[in-house]
C-alpha cells in the first residue's frame, strides 16, 4: 500500500529469496571446502584451519541495495530472549555438542523495528542487507541487516 501511495510498483519492491551460499564467494578451492567442512560434524573432532576460516570467512559477495528474504536461526546478542530489536542470524550449525562459530560471512547482525523472541524455529527476515565487518563481539560478523519483516520459516527454508 506504501509502495503504491509513493508511485513504486510492487514488482520492484518484492524481495528476491537467498540462502546462505550466496553470501559466500565461491573460489572454487580452499573456501568453499572450509565453508562445506563447517557444516559438518567432522569440524567437531577436526577443525577447519583457522587461518582459512579467518580469510575465507571475511571475503563478501557484491550486494545490491534491493530487499532480500533469508531463513535462518534468531541468536541473541546478549541473555535477552524476549522483544529482541538486535540480535544476529546464522545458518544451521555442525550437528555437534558444542559446535564452532560460523563463518562471518554466514552471520548477519539484525536490527529490526518490531521486537521479536528468540525461539528454536526459524524465520525469514526481510531487509536490505550490506556488508559490514563487525569484530567487537565474540565472533566476527561480515554482514549487517535493517529488517522491515521477520515471519516464520520451515527447516527447509534454510539452506546452509
Amino acid at each position: 500500500m506504501l509502495a503504491a501511495a509513493c508511485g513504486v510498483s510492487s514488482a520492484a519492491a518484492d524481495p528476491v529469496t537467498i540462502g546462505w551460499p550466496e553470501l559466500r564467494p565461491a573460489d572454487g578451492g580452499q573456501c568453499d571446502a572450509a565453508h562445506v567442512l563447517m557444516q559438518m560434524e567432522k569440524v567437531c573432532l577436526q577443525p577447519a584451519d583457522p587461518m582459512v576460516v579467518l580469510r575465507c570467512g571475511t571475503q563478501t559477495v557484491d550486494l545490491t541495495k534491493e530487499p532480500v528474504r533469508i531463513a535462518g536461526y534468531v541468536h541473541p546478542l546478549d541473555m535477552t530472549f524476549k522483544g529482541l530489536t538486535e540480535f544476529i542470524l546464522m545458518p544451521p550449525l555442525a550437528p555437534c555438542r558444542h559446535p564452532p562459530a560460523p563463518m562471518a560471512n554466514q552471520i548477519i547482525r539484525v536490527s529490526s523495528a518490531v521486537p521479536i523472541d528468540v525461539s528454536f524455529d526459524p524465520v525469514f527476515v526481510t531487509g536490505v542487507i550490506r556488508a559490514e565487518l563487525n569484530v567487537d563481539g565474540l565472533t566476527p560478523i561480515r554482514y549487517r541487516m535493517n529488517v522491515t519483516k521477520v515471519e516464520p520459516a520451515l527447516i527447509p527454508d534454510v539452506r546452509p
